[in-house]
């Protein structure tokens, strides 16, 4: 597997708000983890990441232990979070938030153009823009450079925290149809999302994950279907 969560146990201030997770995704696969608010969802993404300290159990990544690493030693090897806030440099330019996306793999010059062009080839506005302050773009722009750092580095696995979090339902749509076209061009992806519906229309596998356990565990098409997960996530329809 291309990362295997195994027992992950985690939390904050003394409280364990992880109750032993396990959760993997293979290489090419988009898998979504759904769930009601509070359920654990960010908080897998940011132990995974380093970003909060697991108290027992593993993560590994392409066969490689990397419980508690940093975040820096983990986007070198190819593993890169978005996080829901996208906690952009709102008083930084659109061009200078995307350099810093591939800073800690130090690129060289014709290697960072050659991932800028490609970032551009996907967020044409991001181009038009890359002299406006990041703080001045609108939601669905901010979520684009968001997202468009994160590919900076060029990851080999994408995990994504709620990528359509306040966006306009057109704009919702056109996340989605990114995620699955960064996917296409070989990124595996962990997608953490609100949006049960969309989120299993486009994944391979899911998991459902409630007060810190993982209750629920199928093919998307599958989990889907499920009467207790339509009830419970898909409004019942």
């Amino acid at each position: 597997m291309w990362l295997k969560i195994t027992d992950l146990k985690a939390g904050y201030g003394g409280k364990e708000v992880l109750h032993g997770i396990d959760l993997d995704v293979a290489e090419g696969e988009i898998v979504a983890l759904i769930g009601p608010n509070g359920a654990g969802k960010s908080t897998t993404l940011r132990t995974v990441t380093g970003l909060t300290a697991a108290s027992t159990g593993s993560v590994t990544f392409r066969g490689e232990d990397i419980t508690s690493r940093s975040t820096g030693w983990l986007v070198k090897r190819g593993l890169v979070l978005c996080p829901e806030a996208r906690e952009l440099f709102p008083g930084m330019t659109v061009l200078e938030n995307l350099r810093l996306g591939s800073y800690a793999v130090r690129i060289a010059s014709q290697e960072y153009d050659r991932r800028l062009e490609h970032v551009y080839e996907m967020f044409p506005k991001l181009a038009d823009r890359q002299n406006q302050l990041a703080g001045s773009l609108s939601g669905g722009e901010q979520q684009m450079l968001a997202i468009g750092r994160a590919l900076m580095s060029e990851p080999q696995l994408l995990l994504l925290d709620e990528p359509s979090l306040g966006l306009a339902p057109m704009l919702v749509t056109q996340m989605f149809e990114l995620i699955t076209t960064i996917n296409a061009r070989g990124v595996s992806v962990l997608l953490v999302e609100q949006n049960a519906v969309a989120s299993l229309d486009i994944a391979h596998r899911g998991y459902v994950i409630e007060a810190g356990r993982i209750v629920g565990h199928d093919d998307a098409k599958k989990l889907a279907t499920d009467p207790r997960v339509r009830e419970a996530y898909l409004g019942g329809v």
